[in-house]
């Protein structure tokens, strides 16, 4: 079913957590009019357009990930510039064109994910290298841009780069000293494993199946 259009009468609402449901249909646009909410899960859903958002300060988190939104990705989003949490995954851009710069308006950012985006635009990761604050980010699914002298803010510890269409191992990784997991599968990187990998000092989950390694390197 759908969710009730006076949704603004909750004035006292800070946490709304409907996840793993079958709600369908818009959102309604008063859920954005209650000034304390601070947590909105509406993930796994079947929700769909029109999204329209208001400018709700007061909102830390976002997680819209897993329905059924499709165009573009509306604009409003990026004035919630107190968001620490924002999870767009699955949403169907129709193969439109994402400006990926525009997810720097969020400064505050700490976990972004943007799995499965089916955008025609290849992301450039070094966009991200503007987030200092990014702790998690997730763009698996999406084509994906490295440039050699990319550098990510070193805070950050999960990375999924899952079948991003990647051909090298990215070497920028070995700068990220607090990386705790890391997921590259599924691509297309070829050659030997670096042993730099192995000496990363807080890793402890690598997902590196679903490629074309032939070895590691070591020492001799």
């Amino acid at each position: 079913g759908m969710l009730p259009s006076n949704m603004s009468r909750l004035s006292k609402l800070e946490d709304f957590d409907i996840r793993g449901n079958s709600f369908r249909g818009p959102i309604p646009s008063s859920l954005f009019m209650i000034p304390s909410l601070i947590n909105l899960a509406m993930g796994s859903n079947d929700f769909s357009d029109p999204l329209e958002i208001g400018n709700i300060s007061s909102l830390e988190s976002l997680s819209l990930g897993d329905n059924n939104f499709s165009g573009p990705i509306p604009f409003s989003i990026f004035k919630l510039v107190g968001l620490t949490f924002l999870d767009l995954s699955f949403w169907n851009t129709r193969m439109g064109v994402v400006d990926f710069t525009i997810f720097l308006h969020i400064k505050s950012l700490v976990a972004l994910r943007l799995s499965s985006l089916n955008t025609s635009s290849m992301v450039d990761l070094s966009v991200f290298s503007h987030l200092m604050s990014l702790d998690y980010l997730d763009l698996s699914g999406n084509n994906l841009k490295i440039r050699s002298s990319l550098h990510l803010p070193s805070p950050i510890r999960i990375l999924d780069l899952s079948s991003c269409n990647i051909s090298e191992f990215p070497k920028f990784l070995q700068n990220q000293t607090e990386l705790i997991y890391l997921d590259i599968s599924t691509n297309r990187i070829e050659g030997q494993v670096p042993e730099w990998l192995w000496s990363l000092p807080r890793l402890w989950f690598v997902n590196i199946s679903q490629n074309s390694f032939s070895g590691c390197h070591s020492k001799k």
